[in-house]
C-alpha cells in the first residue's frame, strides 16, 4: 500500500465514521495499521474512534503504542489520561498529566487538566492547588474559577466557594449553575437569606427559558430548606409542594410529606 493509499483509507474511514458506519471505519484503520504498524497517527486515530465507541481499554492500548512511537506527544498523553479516567484509573491519568505539566510548567491549561483528574480521584486539595496555579498564570479564566469553586464545595470549604461563584456570576459564566452552587454554599454557611436570593434568581432565569423545567425542583427544594431553617413554614411548604408535584419520588419525599402534614394539622 502506498502512502497515498494509506491517507485515502484514513479519509475514507473518517467519512464512514461520519456516516455512523463505525465498524467499517475501524476495519479500514486496522488494515492500514497492519501495513504501517509504526504510524503513530493511525494508532491515535483508531484510539480516538474506540474512545467514542466506549471501548476504553482498546483505546488505551493504541494510545500506549502510539506513545512508544512518539514519547513526548502532549496530545497523546492527554488522550490517554482521559482514557485512564474513563476506566476509573485516576492514578494513571494523573501520572500522564504529571508528564505534561513537568514539560510545560507555564501552560495553565495543563494544570487545569490535572486538576480535573485530581477532582475525579477525590483529591480536592490537590485539585484546588492546580486550579489556583492555573489562575495565577491566567487570572481571567472564569471557567477555572468555576471549577475551583466546585472543588471547594467538595472539600467543604464553602466560604471560598462563595467567592469563586460570585466571580463567575459577575462575569456571566454558567449563571444558573453558579447561582445554585453559591446558594448551596450559603446554606452550608447558614446564610439562609442569601441562599433564598440565589435560588430565587435561578428559578426566575429558568422561567425565562423556552424549556424552563431544567431540574427546577432542585432550586425549589433548597429554597424551601432555607425557608424551613428560618422557621417560615408557609413559604417552605409552598416550595416543597412544587418539588413533590415535579418529582413525586424525590429522595426526601417522606420527610417533606411529614413536614407538610405537621403544619397543616396545626
Amino acid at each position: 500500500m502506498s502512502k497515498n493509499s494509506l491517507w485515502n483509507n484514513i479519509r475514507n474511514a473518517e467519512e464512514l465514521w461520519r456516516q455512523t458506519n463505525h465498524e467499517a471505519a475501524l476495519h479500514l484503520l486496522t488494515h492500514s495499521i497492519h501495513v504501517y504498524p509504526d504510524e503513530a497517527a493511525l494508532l491515535q486515530r483508531r484510539a480516538d474512534l474506540l474512545m467514542e465507541m466506549g471501548r476504553y481499554n482498546e483505546a488505551l492500548e493504541d494510545y500506549t503504542l502510539a506513545l512508544e512511537l512518539l514519547p513526548g506527544d502532549i496530545l497523546l498523553f492527554q488522550s490517554r489520561a482521559f482514557a485512564f479516567a474513563a476506566v476509573n484509573n485516576y492514578e494513571a491519568a494523573i501520572e500522564d498529566a504529571n508528564s505534561i505539566v513537568k514539560n510545560n510548567p507555564k501552560n495553565p491549561k495543563f494544570y487545569s487538566w490535572r486538576a480535573h483528574f485530581y477532582k475525579l480521584a477525590g483529591d480536592y486539595d490537590s485539585a484546588i492547588k492546580d486550579y489556583t496555579i492555573c489562575l495565577t498564570l491566567e487570572p481571567n479564566s472564569v471557567s477555572v474559577c468555576f471549577n475551583r469553586g466546585e472543588a471547594y464545595i467538595a472539600a467543604e470549604r464553602y466560604l471560598l466557594a462563595v467567592n469563586d461563584f460570585t466571580a463567575s456570576i459577575n462575569q456571566g459564566y454558567r449563571q444558573i449553575a453558579s447561582l445554585r452552587n453559591r446558594g448551596f454554599s450559603f446554606i452550608k454557611l447558614h446564610q439562609y437569606l442569601e441562599a433564598i436570593d440565589d435560588f430565587t434568581s435561578s428559578i426566575q432565569l429558568l422561567a425565562s427559558y423556552d424549556a424552563p423545567t431544567h431540574n427546577v425542583q432542585f432550586d425549589y427544594y433548597h429554597r424551601a430548606a432555607a425557608f424551613e431553617a428560618l422557621n417560615l413554614p408557609d413559604k417552605a411548604i409552598s416550595d416543597y409542594e412544587v418539588v413533590l408535584a415535579l418529582e413525586p419520588d424525590h429522595q426526601d419525599t417522606q420527610r417533606i410529606t411529614e413536614y407538610i402534614q405537621r403544619f397543616q394539622t396545626l
